[in-house]
């Protein structure tokens, strides 16, 4: 991105939080879980198409 865009977008975020000055930036937190019985079956299925 360019850093007025950047800007642009970090002034959006102050006033979506009522701020009528200053700079925001907006998060996200994602948490997931993978059994890793998912990435053995993955190997296998990698190996297996490359044989």
């Amino acid at each position: 991105m360019q850093l007025d865009a950047i800007l642009v977008l970090s002034r959006f975020w102050a006033r979506e939080l009522g701020q009528k000055d200053g700079y925001f930036e907006a998060f996200e937190i994602s948490r997931q879980w993978v059994d890793a019985s998912f990435f053995t079956a993955i190997a296998n299925s990698n190996y297996q198409v490359i044989k």
